[in-house]
């Protein structure tokens, strides 16, 4: 999938179908992105809401204003759990992000290699059906929310996994490009 947004109406994808599995605590996203934004916003993520603004949003991935990537976790209500990459990815390259969740912890990689992981964080939240959306929904509440939430750049190839990818296969995914 690809998202342009214009400067009046941003743009973002959503399926039209509810996905009662979504709730899983073993899963991967991963998307392709390229930006050179300075006001962050939402790639991909889990949304009770089908459109417009949800009243919560877990498992997802998201963009700083300073361009760093964030994959955060609800397992508790008002409790988030976030991994942050220590670089930023808003240099205008294509880059994959790709998050993982599993009973080992969450992970997130960039561009091949995981750069971040955090072993106690192992479940999302209770949520029994939902949308996966990428390019918008609210972050409020999340750490270093960005200006906006929505997505100013151009996603591709937007992905979710039943199982946590290993290493390797994300490692081969950014080699082969998809």
């Amino acid at each position: 999938m690809t998202l342009a947004p214009t400067a009046t109406v941003p743009s973002y994808v959503t399926p039209s179908a509810t996905l009662a599995t979504a709730a899983r605590n073993t899963f991967s996203i991963a998307v392709w992105f390229r930006t050179t934004t300075t006001t962050g916003g939402r790639l991909l993520g889990f949304s009770p809401a089908r459109t417009g603004a949800s009243l919560g949003t877990d498992r997802h991935l998201y963009m700083t204003d300073a361009g760093r990537v964030v994959f955060g976790v609800q397992p508790v209500l008002n409790t988030m759990m976030t991994v942050t990459s220590t670089r930023s990815y808003n240099d205008g390259a294509w880059h994959l992000a790709v998050a993982t969740l599993s009973s080992a912890g969450m992970t997130l990689s960039l561009d091949g290699a995981q750069v971040v992981a955090n072993p106690g964080a192992t479940s999302g939240s209770l949520q029994l059906g939902g949308y996966w959306r990428a390019g918008w929904d609210t972050l409020a509440g999340w750490p270093s929310r960005p200006t906006t939430d929505f997505w100013t750049g151009t996603l591709y190839d937007a992905a979710v996994y039943t199982e946590a990818l290993p290493a390797t296969r994300i490692a081969a995914m950014y080699a082969a490009g998809t």
